[in-house]
């Protein structure tokens, strides 16, 4: 089977679905990776097809926008780029379909595979890495950008606003030019497009545990729980790089401390990150590729490095200071250290109310992001015998996960 695999979006998007692909491989399948240009290391590496949609400059443009990371711009942008693949994404998939021997791998903002599902009948499985996107009157997630809801809200009224959350969404995703898109393709117009039509009907997997999120009543029927892919590029016989192990061996195991994988607003992250460490006398590593967001001049205490896999880097941590994305704070859940998070958008206010109800997390707002209130927070989650225990607890489930397996045996039952 030739598995092709759709998606866009930061490295905490792409990562999965390189899992996946891994793991397919080991099966004897045959993997294609459609997603943009700047990724194309990935295929290179695992010995996948390649196929770019977009180019470098255009993924450099949309994170290069300081509007991407505000929930309401944000989001607006995501729908532009989301409309924009679509063409290409559709285009790709038809080309490459063989009848009996082609299946989709994509995430909900592929629409072009959602498209292509239809038109050409290929088996399509949906990956959801974030339980915020899928609504629910009974546990409705935090949308970033929206009070919480209360628990007293009762369920008929959480639907209507749902109701009208999905007419709003539908402009900010351009459901518009995606019936038109449709039309000339002998499909009828949807409405409502991220409630039940971007699901895939055969086969959707929460790429979360279900005591992360549990599923609910009003969830799609036809979803599973897969767990955390935990996939980070680390191959198996892979060590740290000498200068990081280095680094680690001359002191106290460090904090680290990244904004994201496509964050490039985050020099101010990194000032109070170094300025927190040095009040707290602790050491720090700050990770990010983008090497202008670091400040010129770094005390002794604290180093910076482009990219480290966290699976190797963060047990060796003290805690993570980061932005929310969900391959994050997984990975820091299985080194079983704790969290602090700086949310800006999309699922990450969701995620923090999570972690906070797990016992193994805090946060901090953007505008309380100071090194004070920083360096306050740490020493109490680094202090605190209650959340060390509830993050080792946790640390021990994702242990005993097999979270790839999981999902390559649920693609499969949907292709054959």
């Amino acid at each position: 089977m030739n598995y092709l695999l759709v998606t866009h979006g930061t490295e905490g998007d792409v990562h999965p679905f390189v899992g996946i692909g891994v793991e397919l491989v080991k099966r004897g399948h045959k993997v294609t990776l459609m997603t943009n240009a700047l990724f194309a290391r990935h295929a290179q590496r695992h010995g996948f097809d390649f196929v770019p949609i977009g180019t470098e400059e255009e993924f450099h443009r949309e994170m290069n926008d300081p509007d991407i990371w505000k929930s309401r711009p944000g989001a607006k942008i995501l729908g532009r780029w989301m409309l924009r693949s679509m063409p290409d994404q559709y285009q790709a998939i038809v080309d490459r379909f063989v009848p009996e021997q082609t299946a989709i791998v994509a995430s909900g903002a592929a629409l072009g595979a959602r498209i292509a599902h239809e038109t050409h009948q290929i088996p399509l499985t949906m990956i959801v890495l974030q339980p915020a996107i899928l609504r629910s009157a009974y546990a409705p997630p935090i949308v970033a950008g929206s009070p919480a809801i209360p628990a007293w809200v009762p369920a008929p009224v959480i639907r209507a606003g749902i109701r009208m959350l999905d007419i709003y969404l539908d402009r900010i995703f351009f459901v518009r030019e995606v019936n038109e898109f449709r039309a000339r393709r002998g499909l009828p117009p949807i409405k409502r497009m991220t409630h039940e039509w971007w699901f895939s009907p055969q086969r959707v997997i929460a790429m979360f545990p279900d005591w992360y999120a549990p599923k609910q009543v009003d969830w799609p029927s036809q979803l599973l729980h897969a767990g955390f892919p935990l996939f980070d590029e680390r191959s198996e016989d892979q060590s740290l790089p000498p200068e990081v192990q280095a680094f680690l061996d001359t002191g106290d195991a460090p904090i680290a401390f990244t904004p994201g994988s496509g964050m490039m607003q985050a020099h101010d992250f990194f000032v109070q990150a170094t300025q927190a460490c040095q009040l707290l006398g602790k050491r720090g590593v700050l990770l990010t590729r983008f090497t202008d967001q670091v400040p010129n001049s770094l005390p002794p205490e604290v180093r910076h490095f482009d990219y480290v896999p966290f699976s190797l880097l963060l047990p060796q941590c003290a805690a993570l200071v980061h932005h929310g994305g969900i391959g994050t704070l997984s990975q820091a859940i299985m080194a079983g250290i704790p969290q602090l998070i700086m949310p800006l958008a999309y699922d990450q206010p969701d995620n923090v109310a999570r972690l906070k109800r797990m016992g193994v997390a805090d946060a901090l707002l953007p505008k309380h992001f100071l090194a004070p209130a920083l360096a306050n927070k740490l020493s109490r989650l680094l202090n605190d015998k209650q959340v060390s225990q509830r993050c080792h607890h946790f640390a021990q489930l994702l242990h005993q996960a097999k979270p790839l397996e999981t999902t390559c045996d649920l693609i499969e039952a949907v292709s054959r």
